[in-house]
């Protein structure tokens, strides 16, 4: 038997892609990671506010990529486009999940955290629409036909998020709810951040518990804020007797933790993942 963690990597520079038995085309599976030295200008078309630090970018894709369709889990790689002064550097580059699209209109949204002492996320909220930014991608190790269409995928998914680290996990989320071929299977979320007006696509989660009655989720704040304290919110840091009262006991190959945030947060949390019995094997960091 395979390991499970081996499955999740995607391998090559295109995956096969298939249309499965009463699938609708956008669920048509193609992994594009673009020219070996790939960058590709897009133009920003809108900002938005997602929270107080965070903010959601939507650029329109060049014309030969706007039928780009990308896979769970995969990321583009964002920097500044390179000035034409000579020896001026890129002031930096980084890797950003996108958000799911709900319809393919040629757009990548990305929900960017902007860091005061961020070289790049400074630069970012310093655009304006109309202004272009380079791209790559995209690319990553994830492979979603194992995690949905396997016949031996994960009967429970169990996900660990920090801040702007929700995007690859509401990417499952909403796979799960919006794509037709797709059976919801119980799901479990801890989110971590710092206030509660910090959290993102709260509303949208919410609505996920309440009507499908698959995801149950729990939030982790720093602290309150002067925010009510809702009944599946904690204040403070998780820990490992949490892990054990939250998330299913570990069984075999049929639970998987799916884990995005910062450094510090994916190790502790890998660590508390081991101590509930999920083996190296059973833990996928993005």
């Amino acid at each position: 038997r395979r390991r499970t963690t081996a499955r999740l990597v995607r391998h090559g520079r295109f995956a096969a892609a298939r249309l499965l038995p009463g699938c609708s085309a956008t669920t048509y599976i193609r992994s594009y990671a673009g020219n070996d030295d790939g960058w590709f200008s897009t133009k920003l078309l809108e900002i938005g506010k997602l929270s107080p630090d965070t903010t959601l970018f939507t650029f329109q894709l060049p014309e030969d990529k706007k039928k780009l369709s990308v896979p769970i889990g995969h990321s583009f790689f964002v920097q500044p486009i390179p000035s034409d002064k000579e020896g001026e550097e890129v002031i930096a580059r980084r890797s950003y999940t996108p958000l799911l699209q709900e319809r393919d209109d040629g757009t990548v949204r990305l929900a960017v955290k902007v860091y005061e002492q961020g070289p790049l996320t400074q630069y970012l909220s310093s655009l304006k629409v109309g202004d272009s930014v380079n791209m790559k991608g995209p690319k990553g190790r994830f492979n979603e036909d194992f995690l949905f269409y396997g016949e031996d995928k994960p009967k429970t998914l169990c996900m660990v998020a920090g801040g702007s680290g929700i995007t690859p996990c509401l990417q499952i989320i909403r796979a799960m709810y919006y794509r037709r071929c797709l059976t919801p299977r119980p799901t479990y979320l801890l989110y971590a951040n710092r206030t509660p007006k910090d959290i993102l696509f709260h509303d949208e989660l919410q609505r996920y518990v309440t009507k499908f009655g698959t995801l149950k989720v729990h939030y982790f704040v720093d602290e309150l804020d002067g925010f009510p304290k809702e009944n599946n919110m904690t204040e403070g840091l998780f820990n490992q007797d949490f892990f054990r009262e939250f998330f299913p006991k570990a069984d075999g190959d049929s639970n998987l933790m799916l884990i995005c945030g910062t450094n510090d947060m994916n190790k502790a949390a890998k660590e508390y993942a081991k101590g509930c019995d999920y083996s190296a094997d059973n833990i996928f960091t993005f």
